[in-house]
């Protein structure tokens, strides 16, 4: 019978207490043990078939299906979805995931024994941040809360989430065991309520973390988030990557329509702290640079191709939005979800403040600060309308006059052809805005800018590379992707058709090694041999005899396997094993004959219970063979005790 008929047809547990919201699994199987006389090892046993606590410790429990077959009928438990959405840490690790894609988990974790491959599914083995706390985590004052208002402590999700070092509720740190007895569970007591130990005199708290940031608001922030996030059904954002995206280049985290990965990290570090990121194990720089997760977390390529950690986006989400349930509400209201428009779009709808912007450009009353201030829309928003439509702001003749007719020109040149806008600046000594209104001076200015940045920029990369392979004109695809990855991602991405002319898939000649034929009759003779020597040695007087079974023989002589797959190709070893093998009882009787011959050898008097002994086998046997002993005593020798079976 199958695992799944075997729990389908399981009795319920007599008794099983009801869960508290949010109470942990391994929590509640605590309390049931605390009310039961049984020990741990024995319920555990009982409602998940075996004696570790280990399942119910990691980040997403196992033994689900087995739990809720063994449930009393009427407990809520009884149905395992329940258990995943309200009692497991699930919801926070799939909570920036798809509607769909939270309720196929649900189900996968709802079904699974183990949770082991649905865990290296989801990528939680390769977190930084590690995805469960290696010792169930607890609050004092929550528990003691629980204590007055419950009548019993218990371990919450909430605290055993990933980065997660402090009470989201009273901002106490987290305890994990005491500081006498030990880190929870306690050893020889597999299942214990939070806060309770083995001392006398009370629970020593043992903090979780002796090395936290100094600077505690961050944690805290952390910790109150998610436990937001593991308490809700998931977000409402279609593309948490776009959207965040979109978001940060609303903050002026962008260059144009690209995302600045310095920023951002800026933007990260800024708001939680380098200590706090170190401490996470999420640093946001690496040798200087931007690290990895910051450069593609944001990456629109990566929406359901790869699944990134949901702490990463609830760092980048906590750098652009106080909370994330304002993120939500402002997903709701669509200040943040629509997409962003390319500038080369025209002739779409007007927004509703676009004809009054129109009318004002077009009177020249004010400059774009004016009309953000009358409007009421920001400046930004008025620069980003006016690129899309390809509105002339007209320049006016005071900032030509400070930035000069020559320079002027010289600037809208230099956009022409592409250059970075950060060396027009410093070339030119302009400001930022400065260049946006010279760019805005000509419509479509910033379109071709765009376009000649491209080419630039691909013709850079397909420099790199031609340089690179003229030092090593050998390289394959992989090489350039270990020595240049900057380079092979943007020609791969951007430029794909050039790059595969110039570096052809290599194909790999690989060498066929056929096995030489085997010689059956050859190998048959031989084993042949083998066999007939393996056998004499076993019948051999002097050592205590061992069955001659084909099996025994078979596996000395190393054929064991092949001789059961295809026994025909095999038959002169068969001849042999026919003939030469013996049956239990002529077993039993060299057995009885040789322990004879042993005590004869010693002048010791036979009796029923010293040959048994020494012949290892039972004493209705030896009785059995009594005539045997009798004769092989007597032509050795031997002495047969006078008060023994065998003298009667």
């Amino acid at each position: 019978m199958n695992d799944r008929s075997a729990n389908h047809n399981a009795s319920p547990f007599p008794f099983f207490p009801h869960p508290a919201k949010g109470e942990t699994v391994y929590s509640l199987f605590c309390r049931c043990n605390a009310r039961m006389a049984a020990t741990g090892g024995q319920l555990l046993q009982e409602l998940t078939g075996q004696r570790r606590n280990t399942p119910l410790l990691a980040a997403l429990p196992g033994y689900l299906p087995k739990i809720a077959s063994r449930m009393p009928h009427g407990h809520p438990w009884r149905d395992a979805t329940l258990i995943v959405r309200e009692h497991t840490s699930l919801p926070y690790f799939t909570y920036f995931d798809d509607a769909r894609e939270r309720d196929e988990c649900v189900v996968r974790l709802s079904v699974s024994m183990s949770s082991h491959p649905f865990s290296m599914a989801l990528g939680l083995s390769r977190n930084q941040c590690r995805a469960s706390a290696p010792h169930p985590r607890y609050c004092l004052t929550c528990a003691e809360e629980d204590r007055q208002a419950l009548g019993f402590s218990l371990f919450k999700r909430e605290h055993q989430l990933p980065g997660v070092a402090v009470c989201w509720k009273h901002t106490t740190e987290l305890s994990e065991g005491c500081s006498r007895c030990g880190f929870y569970p306690l050893k020889g007591v597999p299942l214990l309520m939070a806060g309770r130990c083995l001392c006398d005199e009370g629970i020593l708290p043992l903090r979780a973390d002796t090395k936290l940031p100094v600077v505690k608001e961050p944690l805290v922030w952390l910790a109150q988030q998610s436990a937001f996030m593991v308490n809700s059904s998931g977000t409402a954002c279609r593309n948490i990557r776009e959207s965040l995206r979109q978001a940060s280049l609303e903050r002026g985290w962008g260059r144009g329509c690209l995302l600045d990965h310095i920023k951002l990290a800026h933007g990260v570090e800024n708001r939680f702290g380098r200590e706090a990121l170190e401490w996470l194990g999420v640093p946001v720089w690496t040798d200087g640079q931007p690290a990895v997760w910051i450069r593609r977390l944001l990456n629109g390529q990566l929406q359901g191709q790869k699944r990134s950690p949901s702490i990463h986006f609830l760092l980048v989400l906590g750098a652009l939005y106080e909370s994330v349930e304002i993120f939500e509400q402002s997903i709701l209201y669509g200040a943040t979800s629509r997409t962003f428009t390319s500038p080369s779009i025209s002739g779409s709808a007007y927004p509703p403040w676009g004809e009054e912007f129109f009318r004002l450009l077009k009177s020249a009353e004010c400059g774009l600060p004016g009309i953000s201030k009358r409007i009421g829309v920001p400046v930004y928003k008025l620069v980003e309308e006016a690129r899309r439509r390809h509105w002339r702001v007209i320049l006016s003749r005071q900032t030509r006059k400070k930035v000069g007719d020559q320079t002027v020109i010289a600037v809208k040149e230099d956009l022409r052809q592409g250059i970075e806008k950060i060396t027009i600046m410093r070339r030119y000594g302009c400001s930022e805005w400065a260049l946006t209104l010279i760019e805005l001076d000509e419509p479509g200015l910033n379109d071709r800018y765009w376009n000649s940045a491209r080419m630039r920029t691909r013709e850079k990369n397909r420099r790199r590379l031609r340089e690179y392979l003229a030092i090593h004109p050998s390289a394959t695809r992989s090489d350039i992707l270990r020595d240049l990855s900057g380079v092979y991602d943007a020609l791969v991405t951007n430029d794909k058709e050039w790059f595969f002319e110039h570096i052809p898939k290599k194909s790999v000649t690989r060498t066929v090694c056929c096995k030489a034929r085997v010689d059956w009759d050859a190998l048959d003779n031989q084993k042949q041999l083998e066999v007939q020597n393996i056998i004499e040695q076993m019948l051999a007087t002097g050592a205590k005899p061992v069955q001659v079974t084909a099996t025994a023989v078979l596996k000395k002589a190393q054929l064991l396997s092949k001789y059961n797959n295809n026994p025909r190709k095999f038959e002169l070893v068969r001849q042999v094993l026919q003939t030469r093998c013996e049956g239990h009882s002529e077993f039993l009787q060299r057995r009885v004959a040789w322990a004879v011959g042993q005590m004869a050898s010693k002048a010791e008097p036979i009796s029923v219970n010293k040959l048994r002994r020494l012949a290892g086998v039972p004493a209705h046997i030896v009785r059995k063979h009594k005539q045997l002993v009798i004769d092989v005593a007597g032509g050795l020798s031997a002495i047969i005790n006078g008060r023994s079976f065998f003298s009667q």
